[in-house]
This record gives C-alpha cells, structure tokens and sequence, in this order.
C-alpha cells in the first residue's frame, strides 16, 4: 500500500514517512492511489488458490442468493393472515385436548377415590357378584356332568334294550346317524385350516426329530432335536418381539417428525433470533437450512429404528450426530438448542441369547423324559450297571453262604469243654492274686569274705536275715528297694 501511494504521488519509493510527517498524504491521496492498483491487486488476489474456507463460504454466499427467495416466500407465508389462522387452530387444538385430558385423569382419580372411599360397603356387592358368578359356573359344570352321565347310562340302557329286544332296525339307524355325524365331523375338521396347521406342524416336527436323529447316528454327535426346536421356537418369538419393538419406535418417531418436531424447529430459531444466538442474518438463514435438513433426517430415523431394533445395529445413532452437526450451523455460544430425540423402546431381545436359552431347556425336558424310559434305570430289579437299586440277589446268595461257613468255623474253633475253661480260669485268678499280692523274692549274692572264725560267720548270717526281712516288708507295702 506505502508503495503505491509512492508512486500514485510520484516519490522516491521509502520517502512516504517524510511527505506524511508534512500532512501530503490525506485520505484522498490514499484512496485514488488503492483504485489506481485494483485491478493489480485483483489479479494478483486471482492467481491464488482458493482455500476450503473460501470454497465453504462462496457455497454459503451462493445458497443464500439461490435460497432467497424461498426465505422470502416462507416469511410471507409466516406473516400471512391463513398461517397465523391455522398456527391459531392448531394452538386452540392443543388447548381443547389438554382439557379433555386433564378432565379424563380428573374423572379417573374421582372414581378411584369414591371407590377407595366406599369400599366397605362396595367390597360386599363385588365379593356377592363373583361368588355367583363362581356358583353359577359350578352349578353349570355339575349339570353338565350329571348330564353327560344320564346320556351314558340312557345309552348303555338303550343298548342293553337293543340287544334284549332284538330292535336291529332302531340299531341299524342308530349306526347309521353315528356314522353319518362322524363322517361331518371328519369332513369338518378336513376342511378347517388349522386342522392342517397343526398336521403340519406335526409332521415338521417329527421329520425334524429322524434328521436330527440321522445326524447323530451318523456324524457321532449328540444334538438334542427338543433343544433346537425350543431354541427356535425362542428365537423366533425373540424376533417377532424386535419386529413390534420397532414397528412402535418408527410410528413414535414418524408421528414426532410430522407433529411435534416441526414446533421445536420453529420456537428454537425463533429462540435465536431473540437472544442473539446468530451473528448475522446469514448465521440465521444457514441454522434455518439446517433444520430443514435435520428433520429430513428425523424422517430416515424411522427407517434406521426399527433396522436397529430388528437387526441390533445402530444406524440411528450416526443420523443422530449427523442431526447435531447440521443443527449447529450458523450458531454461537448464545444459541439456545432443543432435544429432538423422540421417546423410544431401548430394549432389544438378543436373538442367539433367546436361541441358547430356548437349546438349554429344551435339552432339560429331553434328558428328563429320557430317563422314564431307560427301563434299566427305572426298574430296581433291572441289571442295568448305572442304576443304585441293580438286582443283586446272586450276590447275596453267595455272601450268605461264606457267612455260614465262617460261622461254622468260628462255632468249631471255640468248643470247648468246662473243665478246660474253669482251669483256664483258676490260672487267671491265681495269676492276678501273685501279681499284686505275693511278692517274688529272689537273692543272688556273691561274696569273698575271709572268714577265721565262727563269729564272723554268725554276724553274716544275722545280717542277711534282718536286711531279709525288711525288704519283703517294704515290698507288702507297695515300696521297692
């Protein structure tokens, strides 16, 4: 810029501080000098590459001149006397149906109170019309049952007459009405579907049963047939349960797209507007394009419920973060966002969790009911090797002889006569008596005296008689030496 007021003012270029310093360079010299380089500038502001800014913005520029007039026809059509009428209807509508409701619950909680109020004497009349009720029931069934017991014994009488009396032709037409009642009742049930239904439910079943059973003859392995029927029967309940699951999230958020989110879109912009939540009118046109996409991206989630809620994937959320993206544009940190998740079903059924609990307890019920026609398992006197309660009288019979062998045995081993047994006995008793009673006195005494006379001799021998004594003393005393 220095150097084109430079050369616009026909200076030494670096010499523009000296002329500003003298006031030379006024607002007019400034101006005609930036026009004199525009168009070198615009070249040079040309031959640039653009940056994804500038693309972003050419874009936005070019999508507000081509959406103008749309914006313009949507703010007639906002400030026309026919959308403030309908705007007013609507509004009317909703307060008529909130009163409706709000008389509906008040008349609910009314009649709940008058009955929790009355229920002494209302509990009575209750009680009196189920008790009749159950009466009159009863009543009918045991007329019903003496009834089906007259009509038994009036047949076997009938019959009992026939026979006595010969009447073959009462008998023969009697035969004949039977027969006749019974081929309608056969054509009847051939002719009613469900007949067929479960014919052929049946035979599914059962060919099911002898591939199964091929398989495991076969292949060597052990598949229960009860198993996978339950586990199938299971997961195909578990997915019919997804199926409605999300056929009611896609009606509870097709009837918020249509009825409810379009209000939410509207009050936030206007929100926005209100509180400073767009920077410019630009800022406003670009958060109001974003809601014209977000609800038709409110739309797919309809379809991507009940995907997720059959198939357990989770496409909603990706449109979801899509929606808070386009949702975004145009605001600042002033702007006011409103939820737009409609009310939803989160549950899902897993279907190969269904599968394996329906296998599981079908295998239950099939090994139950294997065993009450394991003959050898249930019969106690079978010979079956895994059943507790296997016949073993052959065993037993055997045992019992060993026993009276070893008896016999024993029986000889121990006969005895009396008078060994009272010798036996006396030995014992004299044996215990010298054991703590008579004490054993045994002397062992080597000596090598010199002995020169009968003195010496006497005085050894007095000696050993007293020490003699007192030792056997000491031991009758319980003492020891």
């Amino acid at each position: 810029i220095a150097r084109a007021i430079e050369q616009y003012m026909g200076v030494a270029e670096g010499s523009i501080k000296q002329y500003a310093e003298q006031g030379l360079v006024t607002a007019e010299v400034v101006k005609n000098a930036l026009f004199s380089i525009a168009d070198e500038t615009n070249a040079k502001f040309e031959s640039m590459p653009m940056t994804w800014a500038q693309i972003w913005n050419s874009m936005q520029n070019k999508a507000l001149s081509v959406f103008t007039p749309i914006l313009n026809r949507i703010n007639e059509i906002g400030n026309s006397g026919r959308f403030q009428l309908v705007a007013n209807g609507i509004i009317d509508s909703l307060a008529a149906i909130a009163t409706m409701a709000t008389f509906v619950f008040d008349l609910l909680i009314a009649g709940g109170a008058f009955v929790v109020d009355n229920w002494s004497w209302l509990a009575p009349i209750i009680y009196g019309v189920a008790t009749a009720y159950a009466i009159l029931r009863g009543a009918m069934l045991i007329y019903n049952t003496i009834q089906g017991i007259s009509n038994m014994l009036a047949t076997i009488s009938a019959a009992r007459s026939a026979i006595k009396a010969g009447a073959t032709i009462t008998e023969a037409a009697a035969t004949k009405t039977a027969t006749g009642a019974q081929v309608g009742l056969n054509a009847a049930l051939l002719a009613c579907p469900i007949t067929w239904i479960i014919i052929l439910i049946i035979a599914l079943i059962a060919i099911f049963y002898a591939v199964i059973a091929a398989v495991n003859k076969f292949a060597g392995t052990s598949i229960s047939a009860t198993g996978v029927i339950c586990g199938a029967f299971l997961w195909l309940a578990a997915l019919v349960a997804n199926i409605v699951i999300g056929l009611f999230n896609g009606i509870i958020q097709y009837t918020w797209t249509m009825f409810v989110e379009p209000f939410i879109d509207i009050i936030e912009w206007v929100l926005n507007v209100v509180n400073g939540g767009f920077n410019s009118f630009g800022d406003a046109v670009k958060n109001l394009i974003g809601n014209m996409i977000s609800w038709f991206l409110s739309l797919g989630k309809i379809v991507t419920k009940i995907i997720d809620a059959i198939f357990g994937t989770d496409w909603t959320s990706g449109l979801q973060s899509l929606q808070n993206t386009v949702l975004s544009w145009g605001k600042n940190e002033k702007a006011i966002t409103l939820s737009r998740e409609a009310p939803t079903i989160n549950h899902r059924f897993d279907l190969t969790d269904a599968f394996d609990a329906g296998n599981k307890f079908g295998k239950g019920i099939e090994d139950k009911v294997s065993d009450l026609f394991d003959f050898e398992l249930n019969d106690p006197m079978g010979a079956g090797d895994q059943n507790p309660f296997a016949n073993t009288l052959d065993s037993i019979y055997s045992n019992t002889g060993d026993i009276a062998d070893n008896t016999r045995e024993t029986a000889d081993a121990l006969e005895l006569s009396n008078e060994e047994l009272e010798l036996l006995r006396d030995i014992a008793e004299r044996e215990a008596i010298n054991k703590y009673t008579t004490a054993e006195i045994k002397v062992e005494m080597h000596n090598n005296n010199n002995i020169s006379s009968e003195m010496d001799l006497d005085g050894i021998i007095n000696l050993f008689e007293v020490k003699l004594l007192e030792a056997m003393a000491t031991s009758a005393e319980g003492g020891h030496i």
